[in-house]
């Protein structure tokens, strides 16, 4: 290799060196207002190592090839040397490069950064394909961590009023950010998948789950019922683990690896005795049966209800659903059990953690919230383990639950 080469290839990495600091650069100035995949930088980085490699090979050969002719002096010798060590530097400036760039910076520095959270807001990245949001969302790293299990380590949450993670206000942002450290810190550290959907989000998953519903959705009145719409439709969508932005982790729960589906049971209520699934917590695999049948009952719950007023008592198969999210679930459960043709053993059910409130005799030493309202001390335990997995709200999250 002549000298003429060497410089050849020390000016193309040097113009590679160049090419990632402009990027970091970049990065810096970009990560402050809006997110930025860094999807470039892993194809410089594998351009600059496969440049370095190159020239290692050519150097090393070089030096080897002139010793052995005994035509070239010692300062020569050490001369190629030197550039040898200063590309050897060059890989290392790239593979750091690499494993740091292959993050997915957001928008905010603080919220979750120095946990190196993987977050998408999915209103702002809506037209990102789906393929290839799959891929940009999921890592090596992130697929180990939850390979063998049927339910993906994806976490969602979602609130229409918002169409964005960081405009929620206090305190619902640090709860999310709570419950994120929490199950980060569960899955052993491994990058969490973390998805938020506001109103825009919520249209683009109904339409492409269940078209049929974009009507209901768009006329529907009340925030609790679209969120109940769109919750299905993500979960039924990706699969994760749903929380509410007001549900409060006290430990994560330990889901088995064979299990597709898990809620807890509602508790009972004063106003109404109609059973249902405790809709703030549900971890499910993606394309469940069950969740199939959820967005059917919402399309004959709206059907059936159309010329309904708002006072009036709404109904699906004429049976009143004072709540249509936890009414809706569990009946999509019994309807679900009905059914002949799935492997039941397959589609594994954990129905074990179940809604309760704190009386004074129940878990005396667990710590009460110090709110105000009806509803501050109910939790969700596991009665057979006595383990409580969540407080259902949060102080302050509404008035049944405001603070001091």
């Amino acid at each position: 290799m002549s000298n003429k080469k060497v410089l050849s290839f020390i000016n193309k990495s040097t113009t590679i060196r160049t090419t990632i600091t402009t990027h970091n650069t970049m990065v810096q100035d970009n990560e402050k207002r809006a997110p930025v995949l860094l999807a470039s930088t892993a194809t410089a980085t594998t351009t600059a190592i496969a440049t370095t490699t190159r020239l290692h090979r050519g150097i090393h050969g070089e030096i080897q090839e002139q010793t052995r002719k005994r035509k070239v002096s010692t300062n020569t010798l050490l001369d190629f040397s030197t550039k040898f060590m200063i590309f050897m530097l060059s890989i290392s400036m790239t593979i750091l490069a690499f494993s740091h760039y292959t993050l997915i910076l957001m928008d905010d520095a603080n919220f979750g950064r120095e946990n190196d959270i993987r977050y998408v807001d999915v209103a702002v990245n809506s037209t990102i394909p789906n393929n290839i949001a799959s891929e940009t969302l999921t890592t090596k790293s992130a697929n180990s961590a939850s390979s063998e299990a049927k339910i993906p380590h994806r976490l969602v949450f979602l609130d229409t009023r918002y169409d964005s993670i960081h405009s929620i206000p206090s305190p619902f942002k640090e709860n999310v950010q709570h419950t994120i450290d929490t199950y980060r810190n569960f899955w052993k550290n491994q990058e969490t998948i973390v998805e938020y959907l506001g109103d825009e989000a919520c249209k683009k998953v109904i339409a492409k789950v269940e078209d049929r519903l974009t009507i209901h959705y768009l006329n529907e009145k009340k925030g609790q019922n679209k969120a109940n719409i769109c919750r299905i439709a993500t979960l039924y969508d990706k699969g994760g683990y749903y929380f509410d932005t007001d549900m409060q982790v006290v430990k994560a729960v330990d889901i088995g690896k064979d299990v597709t589906f898990m809620t807890p049971h509602e508790a009972k209520s004063s106003w109404h005795n109609v059973p249902g699934f405790f809709n703030s917590f549900i971890a499910v695999m993606p394309g469940h049966p069950m969740l199939r049948i959820n967005l059917d009952i919402f399309v004959q719950y709206y059907q059936e209800n159309d010329t309904k007023g708002d006072n009036d008592k709404k109904t699906y198969k004429g049976q009143h659903f004072p709540l249509l999210g936890t009414a809706s679930l569990f009946t999509a459960y019994k309807e679900f059990n009905e059914l002949q043709d799935i492997d039941k053993n397959f589609w594994s059910l954990d129905l074990s953690l179940s809604e309760v409130r704190l009386n004074s005799g129940l878990y005396p030493s667990f710590p009460r919230h110090k709110g105000k309202g009806c509803c501050c001390d109910f939790v969700v335990h596991n009665e057979r383990e006595k383990e409580i997995y969540f407080y259902s709200r949060i102080v302050g999250a509404d008035p049944w639950c405001s603070a001091l």
